[in-house]
């Protein structure tokens, strides 16, 4: 059930309500979160917004969402249509089941396959539907942003019919593709711009396709919003740790690891460090651009070790421990969990008996092991019963292990 608050004024008592607003019927409805535009990324941020738990509107002066990427050839979506993340993730994800039979269709450019622009038009439509706190409105246009002083309040949208709607909201979001709701002077509050983020008029806009890079702004906008009305704040005051953490949770890429998707176990992990730059990705030229890798499963090499551990704890060089954190070789899963637990004061575990059968009381890293498996450093990148203390730690495994002894996300300095 959405949760609004529905208003309808005939026309003589709205005239003298709301001043310069006429029309055969008009609508006030109020909310948490308006998008103005139901464009890639307007549609994106509207279905996070809900899926937060905020009351959102979206308003669309088309009868489709999305239009660029639902109207026009699907070709025109360039490289970064290969990105698994977030909602532009779950949307080429239905197009692959719907065209399951027939193989999947390549939303990329100069391919032999692409989509029909009513079945995507379809899929958004139903991903919209789906949300029990999104309502979507078509056919209206944006009459006016509605301000008290230096603060967008919400706005007023007129259709074909001269049927008006009047949402008040507490943000709001310019979310369409030809910017009809930013004409507006700077420095305003409760409000947030999404879109391809390129400089151009609007004639050129319009033939630019990065839509994958729309959805997912699209997408952080929303998240953004959500959290603003939430918490009575404006969005610029956000945490931004607090934001990432909540795009994480819904399977988006702030790094694009092309080899580390939201489903692997490393995933949140992965993204979390390598925001702090403790461990980075390469980045390989391929044809059609540039390729990220975070290389889950090489080794650690011990310098490598030292120098994430240095900028996890805003360290100008490796940190002194007991093990060796210079030379080139690759360390092993015992001495890299004995180098955070050293830098952790070497605190005692609480039981004695070994947890792992590789790991007896006399082993050299015992205390380590024990404390770090209590503290659950190890969650699914260890065995039940066995270590293996010497098999070198693998990136994602440091990763795993850093994120949860160290946690330089939320510490960091």
């Amino acid at each position: 059930m959405k949760r609004f608050v529905h208003f309808i004024f005939l026309v003589p008592i709205l005239f003298f309500l709301t001043p310069g607003v006429k029309g055969l019927t008009t609508t006030t409805l109020e909310c948490e979160v308006l998008v103005a535009g139901g464009g890639a990324g307007g549609i994106c941020a509207a279905i996070q917004s809900a899926r937060l738990g905020a009351n959102t509107i979206c308003v669309e002066k088309t009868p489709q969402l999305s239009c660029m990427l639902t109207t026009a050839d699907s070709k025109l979506i360039y490289s970064n249509h290969m990105p698994p993340t977030g909602l532009w993730g779950e949307f080429r994800e239905r197009l692959y089941e719907y065209y399951r039979g027939g193989g999947r269709p390549d939303t990329g450019i100069d391919r032999d396959k692409a989509f029909e622009p009513d079945v995507g038009a379809d899929i958004f439509r139903q991903m919209a539907e789906d949300e029990e706190y999104l309502t979507c409105y078509y056919g209206f246009r944006v009459v006016r942003v509605l301000k008290e002083k230096n603060r967008v309040t919400g706005g007023v949208f007129r259709n074909d019919n001269d049927d008006y709607l009047i949402i008040n909201a507490q943000i709001s979001i310019a979310g369409d593709e030809s910017g009809d709701f930013l004409n507006l002077s700077k420095d305003l509050e409760g409000l947030i711009a999404i879109g391809k983020s390129i400089s151009a008029i609007h004639k050129v806009i319009g033939c630019v396709s990065h839509l994958p890079c729309a959805m997912a702004g699209g997408q952080a906008a929303g998240a953004a919003a959500a959290l603003s009305a939430f918490e009575d704040l404006e969005p610029r005051m956000i945490p931004v740790r607090k934001l990432q953490q909540t795009l994480f949770d819904a399977g988006c890429w702030c790094l694009p690891f092309v080899d580390v998707p939201p489903k692997r176990w490393s995933f949140q992990a992965v993204q979390r460090v390598g925001l702090t730059a403790a461990l980075k990705g390469t980045e390989v030229p391929q044809e059609g651009g540039n390729r990220t890798y975070f290389n889950p499963e090489e080794n650690v090499e011990r310098s490598e070790a030292g120098k994430a551990l240095a900028v996890c704890l805003s360290l100008d060089s490796p940190p002194t421990t007991t093990i060796c954190l210079e030379d080139p070789d690759f360390i092993p899963r015992g001495e890299a969990v004995q180098a955070v637990y050293e830098l952790l004061d070497s605190p005692l575990p609480a039981q004695r008996a070994p947890y792992f059968s590789d790991v007896p009381i006399s082993h050299p890293s015992f205390a380590a092991i024990q404390f770090g498996y209590e503290k659950r450093w190890f969650e699914s990148w260890a065995e039940p019963f066995q270590f293996h203390p010497e098999q070198f730690i693998t990136r994602e495994e440091f990763a795993a292990l850093l994120d949860r002894s160290l946690d330089p996300f939320n510490t960091q300095k």
